[in-house]
């Protein structure tokens, strides 16, 4: 028997938020999210919840015929779904980084589980405290959404591929241990089916150095698979750590970055050529403080975000990866780097976690110090907000081709961890200079990439 972890968020549900709180008056559940709570109509019919507890309609699940495996490559299937969602009831409470023994405070209750079988998902009524979640209420009311993680214990699970069953993850076959997550020319998708689950935790995680930590250590190694997202978040241990692998943006959040994201598809395929910069660049100054920077992350990287947002500041793919890791890219490696991190050599599945990644969002209170002074002496030389003319301006020195981010893991995962960075701080930066042409802004900063 082992432990599977996943969030609502891994999962696809359309255009619908995974959590919605449920409002109620005297006379019952609010009239227009009566179809949201619509399998739960015979308990809403009498329920109140009393004035000290908040109702929560949460999506949890979705089946695996219908929707795929979900981000981990873990899939339920509908009958297994059926047979098991009644396990949030009778194990699954609400708990802090997974802190879910029998002793730990619990912070709410599932009051209600069911099967949507015209949706094909588990739909669960959580029921918090309101003075022990205020926080997560406060979330919710805001963003829509807060990161949560769920688990379940497994007998084992199935590969799609060559049907093995793995009583722990040490005895994965070769497709779960190196493809996961991938499509096979065939057109097969490699996953594992869990065949037999009990639900056991429900846990919002919120310490977002551990989260830009796991990003580090992750990135060079490819999707995280339900186990080991398991071992990661601490199931298995006496020591909790609460990982960023969980924690998603807001759906208002992700929808803005969607539309970014195909803004920019459409500006990238437009640009022709490659140019060379006559003024404002000086690559060692900007090198020099970018290093200086990456000594604040992880511990203050969402202060370092809104240092750059404040400015108007985006980084070409390379100096991110310095911010992120301290260490530079040879010349050549860097040049590759730059050219090949667009959003257009990005497969379609991997757009759903970009969109919805939550990592690089700026803190709320404005940077000050050291951190806010390296990010104004970036400005001049990677600011995007101004006008492009008189800071990207130069001649065309030649086709600019299209090149493919290398099939290495390194290489595709940190692409997409700099469009995560990207779409963060476009979105942000928009809104923070509101006078400036959104247009324009986006195509400085794409202009910045293919400079040589």
């Amino acid at each position: 028997m082992f432990i599977k972890a996943f969030s609502p968020d891994h999962f696809n549900h359309g255009d619908v938020a995974p959590f919605e709180i449920l409002h109620f008056s005297s006379f019952g559940l609010d009239r227009a999210q009566v179809k949201r709570a619509n399998m739960f109509s015979k308990l809403v019919d009498g329920y109140v919840p009393s004035r000290d507890k908040t109702a929560v309609h949460t999506i949890a699940m979705t089946a695996s015929e219908k929707f795929g495996f979900n981000r981990n490559g873990d899939g339920w299937k509908r009958a297994n779904l059926i047979r098991d969602h009644p396990t949030f009831i009778s194990h699954a409470k609400v708990f802090r980084h997974h802190k879910n023994t029998p002793g730990d405070d619990s912070y709410g209750v599932v009051k209600a589980a069911a099967y949507n079988e015209d949706m094909d998902r588990v739909e669960l009524l959580m029921e918090l405290d309101n003075s022990k979640c205020a926080e997560e209420l406060g979330l919710l009311e805001r963003n829509g959404s807060y990161p949560v993680s769920m688990a379940c214990k497994i007998a084992h699970d199935v590969c799609s591929i060559c049907e093995n069953k793995a009583k722990t993850p040490k005895e994965y076959c070769q497709h779960i241990k190196q493809s996961l997550g991938k499509i096979l020319d065939d057109g097969r998708a490699v996953g594992v089916d869990n065949p037999s689950s009990t639900f056991f935790d429900i846990s919002r995680v919120i310490r977002p150095a551990d989260r830009v930590a796991y990003t580090l250590k992750t990135a060079s190694a490819g999707i995280i698979g339900g186990a080991a997202l398991a071992e990661q978040l601490g199931y298995a241990v006496e020591f909790t750590e609460a990982i960023g692998a969980t924690l998603n943006c807001s759906y208002k959040s992700a929808q803005e970055k969607q539309e970014i994201l195909q803004k920019i598809s459409k500006m990238e395929k437009r640009i022709s050529g490659v140019a060379k910069p006559i003024l404002l660049d000086n690559e060692p100054e900007v090198a020099a403080t970018v290093k200086k920077l990456a000594t604040y992350v992880p511990m203050y990287l969402d202060l370092v975000m809104r240092g750059m947002v404040k400015e108007g500041v985006i980084l070409r793919p390379a100096e991110f990866y310095t911010l992120m890791t301290g260490a530079e890219l040879d010349p050549m490696d860097a040049k590759a780097f730059n050219k090949s991190s667009g959003v257009s050599n990005l497969s379609e599945s991997s757009s759903e976690e970009i969109i919805h990644s939550s990592l690089y969002e700026p803190a709320q209170l404005a940077s000050g110090g050291k951190i806010a002074e390296l990010c104004a002496n970036l400005r001049p030389y990677r600011g995007v907000a101004e006008g492009i003319f008189g800071r990207i301006v130069g001649s065309q020195t030649g086709n600019n081709p299209s090149i493919k981010v290398s099939s290495s893991s390194m290489n595709v995962n940190w692409a997409k961890e700099y469009v995560k960075y990207q779409l963060e701080m476009n979105k942000n930066i928009k809104n923070a200079f509101t006078a400036s042409s959104f247009d324009d802004l986006l195509f400085c900063g794409l202009c910045q990439n293919i400079v040589e």
